[in-house]
């Protein structure tokens, strides 16, 4: 058990997305264990670098599924992303600057921010329109498919 996992109260309906959401949760955990372990400046910075880079393409994907079928929030989800992206390159950068005394400031802003708000509330409203979109479960299907054989 990490310190923050994915449960299915996260799920928002879409086996892609809830991969990711899933894997950047176990990406959180890997940040938190390797602070707690006081690993190296580096080794924490690679863990912080691969982590904000897969959380952008995460991005990348979500907002192209959510165009792909007309999701009316885009727009204002988009702005969400750009917002969470600009503080995430924000800590990145303070930590890469030797600001060490970020690590409370930032797991807060991982766990609260990232995971539990975006997640629960921003994310969860596309899920029951993707759930509902004809070419949404037919995308699924497909996806289903493909990791059950």
């Amino acid at each position: 058990m990490g310190f923050s996992d994915w449960t299915p109260q996260y799920t928002v309906n879409n086996p892609v997305m809830d991969e990711h959401h899933q894997t950047i949760f176990k990406m959180v955990n890997q940040l938190h264990e390797a602070i707690f372990a006081k690993k190296a400046k580096e080794s924490l910075g690679v863990i912080i670098s691969s982590l904000m880079d897969y959380t952008e393409r995460h991005f990348a994907e979500e907002e192209r599924i959510m165009q792909q079928h007309n999701y009316p929030g885009y727009l204002q989800h988009k702005a969400a992303h750009e917002h969470l992206s600009a503080q995430a390159q924000e800590f990145k950068l303070k930590y890469m600057a030797g600001d060490n005394t970020i690590s409370s400031e930032l797991f807060y802003f991982l766990v609260s921010d990232l995971l539990v708000k975006h997640i629960l509330n921003m994310d969860k409203k596309y899920a029951p329109f993707l759930k509902n979109a004809p070419s949404a479960r037919a995308e699924c299907m497909l996806q289903n498919a493909s990791v059950y054989p």
